[in-house]
């Protein structure tokens, strides 16, 4: 009996440091980030149901876009103006472009993640049991190659689970997850 307990702990043990080395299983991409409402929703007092996807090909086309549909949303984590300036300094509009993608939700608590892979974009959440009673207008924008054309980009979403969201939450800089 004593031999089967010392068998059974030593698994265990094995077990758990197993999985010390989990992986995430998509290497996210880079976000450009801040919170911004369309003004559609608000001025119309309506919840929008699907996301919204755009591809700018251009800082301007960016900058104008946003001017005109969206309304600043204000604090915390999801600055435009911050946002615009870190795109300026680091996108070459030359070689690429930028896949934006907006999703109004229930809760801020919402963690997100993008993966690109080529022209394979997916979209990670992970929704918490508890969450907080805030809606989150969350623009998730990443850098895609420039020789794809909006149509040929294949755009896909996918859960993450409580393990990947803490992986990515304590292993990766906030700049890969919003």
């Amino acid at each position: 009996m004593k031999k089967l307990l010392i068998l059974l702990a030593a698994f265990v043990s094995l077990f758990s440091l197993s999985s010390c080395g989990f992986e995430l299983g998509f290497e996210p991409a880079k976000l450009y980030k801040f919170s911004a409402s369309l003004k559609y929703t608000i001025d119309n007092n309506v919840f929008q149901e699907e996301p919204e996807i755009k591809l700018f090909t251009s800082y301007e086309n960016m900058c104008s876009y946003f001017d005109e549909y969206t309304y600043p949303y204000g604090y915390g984590s999801g600055d435009r103006e911050q946002a615009e300036k870190d795109i300026l300094e680091n996108i070459d509009f030359e070689k690429s472009n930028l896949f934006a993608y907006m999703r109004q939700e229930g809760t801020g608590s919402i963690l997100h993640a993008v993966s690109v892979i080529e022209n394979n974009i997916t979209i990670y959440f992970y929704t918490p049991e508890i969450g907080t009673d805030d809606m989150a207008y969350k623009w998730l924008i990443v850098e895609v190659d420039k020789k794809f054309e909006f149509s040929e980009l294949n755009i896909k979403t996918k859960d993450m689970n409580e393990r990947q969201a803490k992986h990515l939450y304590n292993t990766f800089a906030s700049e890969y997850w919003f």
